[in-house]
């Protein structure tokens, strides 16, 4: 399965198009948005960036981040996108996301057992450093905008994925477990 991986959109007015572009381009079978959709308050960015993810007529998923402010949020958990503390499934692929929040309740390791997770935020070395069953097969992050890597922990691959602003996004072929990293 192809995935196009994107993060840190904040609201710039620019960037549906180039997400239009990128998935004209890489035709993926499948989107996740890592967060900031905007910086602040943008509902129609949003509105914006949901038109690019209906117009594609592939499964597109989200969460919000650090700077997507309530309304942004609300709306991101009306939409058919939203993935915060939901289970989806792509092909053979399970997604769960975990929106930037403070307020976290329980999650069972049998949500995120094999599947992609998705944050905003990237998780802590040190938990990332321990092996555990029950683990994520790759965790999925945005936030630091220039970082673009992989890296594989002892219990999940780590995938840290630029800002689209910088017009930067990755690939993740989960066949082949790779991440490529790429500039438009």
């Amino acid at each position: 399965m192809k995935f196009l991986l994107v993060s840190d959109l904040h609201g710039q007015k620019n960037t549906p198009k180039l997400l239009e572009r990128v998935i004209t381009l890489e035709k993926p079978n499948a989107l996740i948005c890592c967060g900031d959709l905007t910086t602040y308050d943008e509902i129609d960015f949003v509105d914006k960036v949901f038109e690019v993810f209906e117009s594609s007529r592939i499964p597109c998923f989200t969460i919000w981040g650090n700077c997507d402010m309530p309304n942004v949020r609300k709306k991101i958990l009306g939409s058919l996108y939203n993935i915060h503390l939901k289970l989806k499934k792509v092909g053979n692929d399970k997604i769960y996301g975990i929106a930037d929040t403070d307020d976290l309740p329980q999650i069972s390791p049998e949500f995120i057992a094999g599947s992609i997770l998705v944050t905003h935020r990237p998780p802590a070395k040190v938990a990332l450093d321990v092996k555990f069953s029950g683990a994520p097969r790759f965790h999925v992050c945005g936030h630091i905008h220039y970082q673009a890597k992989q890296t594989d922990y002892l219990s999940t691959s780590l995938i840290q994925v630029p800002s689209l602003t910088l017009n930067r996004y990755a690939i993740l072929d989960t066949k082949t477990s790779l991440a490529r990293f790429k500039r438009i």
